[in-house]
Parts: C-alpha cells; structure tokens; sequence
C-alpha cells in the first residue's frame, strides 16, 4: 500500500507495554494528525516510524529511504551557515559539496527563504529557524514527512503560516506527512484526519475524518467542517483522557 502504513505497532519499556496496538495508513500526498494527552505515546509512535526506537510487535511500512523529521527544536547547529546546515544529510550521505549545496539552496526556496542562506541561525527568528529545519528534512527527498510538534513554540501568526507551509510542501512533493500536536485547532487545520490517542497505552481511540483539506485557508477556520471536527476531537480527547 503507497504511502505510510503502521500495522499493529506496540512499544513497552520494562516489561510494560505503554503504545499500541496501533495501526494507521497515510496516503502520499495526505496530512495524519496524532492528538492525545502528554505521555499517551505520539512522540514514541513517531520515533518507531522514522526508525529510531525498535517496536515490540508490528511493523511499519514505508518506501525505501529513512523519513524527513523534524522536532520540537529545529537542532540547526549554530556555526554552520543555513545553507551548510541544509547541505548536512547530503554531505553525510556522501554528496559532492557542491551538488549538496545547490540541492539546499533549492529546498530553501521552497520554503520561503533563499536569501538566508549565508546567515547563521542565531540570525533567524524561531519561525525561520523551523522553515530552515523542515527545508533539511526535505532536502534529502524523503519518502514520508514527520513533524513532532515543531510549532508549539511559535507566535500564532507563525504559526499559521507554518501550517500553510505544511499544506503546501506535503502537496508539491506528495508525500505522507505524520503530525504531532497537542493543539486540537491546529490537528484539524492541517490534517485529513486526526487520530486521537488514550493515556498509557498509546492507542488510537478515534480516526476524526476533516473534509476539504485540499485548498484550505483561514476561512476554514469559521466553517461547520472546522468546528465539528474540533468539537469531535475534543469529545473524544476527554474520553482518552478517562480511558
């Protein structure tokens, strides 16, 4: 099946098993959102997806390739240059220089910034610091999309253009993106649905679908779509939270 698939997937720590069984599909081109209370798993389920923590059971299927992740703080490293921060998985991977260079240079134009590519990341606001690490997430033309609440920090202007940003980079390059949040507005703004997750074990208690991802703007935000789905996840995050 194309795109992200987690089939049965469980994690335990000391013989206790604290995610799953958790199982889900995200098509390319489309947006999944994981929403549930701190400590239910979402951030252990991202780590089993991009291949950082090994699961107790299931598996996860993915084009060949590691995923594009990028965390809560953008992790940049603070005396490269954008564009050698950007270059930094090619080089790694072992990339002529100059190719990796002039491939970084494309992902930050994609992403809103290619006059910044000279500065260093202390001279960057925290909006641009995360455009910058999701242009290194891209770089590398990854076959999935993981974002582990990487706006939480952001002023809420920022944020949203960072969520349209999102829509935008998922839609030209196709891929499968797999968001973490604890915000239920911006699970709904970005995602074509939004799982929510039970306290310890992690499990999917609720698939929330959103209609009418696709051309998305600040208008969805007053329509019924919009508040039914909140209204929805809500509801189903305040049984979570009881489970």
């Amino acid at each position: 099946m194309a795109g992200l698939q987690v089939q049965n997937v469980t994690v335990g720590f000391d013989g206790t098993t604290v995610l799953g069984p958790v199982s889900l599909h995200v098509p390319p081109g489309q947006c999944a959102a994981l929403l549930g209370p701190s400590g239910c798993g979402k951030s252990t389920l991202l780590s089993v997806v991009a291949g950082l923590l090994a699961p107790a059971t299931g598996q996860v299927g993915l084009a060949s390739g590691p995923p594009g992740m990028v965390f809560q703080d953008a992790t940049l490293l603070g005396w490269a240059t954008i564009l050698d921060n950007v270059a930094l998985p090619l080089e790694l991977a072992g990339m002529d220089k100059t190719e990796a260079r002039e491939k970084a240079l494309t992902a930050l134009t994609s992403v809103g910034l290619p006059d910044v590519a000279t500065l260093k990341p202390r001279q960057l606001s925290g909006g641009m610091r995360m455009r910058v690490a999701l242009a290194r997430a891209l770089v590398s033309q990854p076959p999935a999309l993981l974002l582990d609440e990487p706006f939480a920090a952001i002023d809420e202007l920022g944020r949203r253009a960072l969520n349209d940003l999102v829509h935008a980079v998922r839609q030209t390059h196709n891929l499968p993106v797999l968001f973490v949040t604890h915000s239920v507005e911006e699970a709904v703004y970005l995602a074509d649905v939004v799982h929510v997750l039970s306290t310890r074990p992690g499990r999917i208690i609720a698939d929330i679908p959103v209609p009418g991802n696709a051309g998305r703007d600040v208008s969805f935000l007053q329509s019924e779509a919009f508040v039914g789905a909140c209204r929805a996840a809500r509801a189903a995050l305040s049984q979570g939270a009881r489970s």
